[in-house]
């Protein structure tokens, strides 16, 4: 049998989970797929400019705000 607290408890969490927004994967996947080439392009060199590291995460930062944000009704 279910205590009072559990259902609470149960009920909270599931509130938590369906008030989540709902966010579009594909720029998501993108920004992903550039920062795993741009590590794997960087993981053998010594040095990496402070120009490439910026660009990289400039790319990262126009894929992800061309995402769309959509919050549950």
């Amino acid at each position: 049998m279910m205590t009072a607290d559990r259902r609470l408890k149960n009920k909270t969490m599931e509130h938590a989970i369906l008030d989540q927004p709902v966010v579009d994967e594909e720029p998501l996947e993108g920004a992903l797929h550039l920062i795993d080439k741009g590590l794997g392009d960087m993981l053998h060199r010594e040095l990496v400019s402070t120009d490439e590291v910026t660009d990289l995460l400039l790319d990262v930062r126009m894929i992800l705000a061309g995402a769309r944000i959509t919050l549950p009704a």
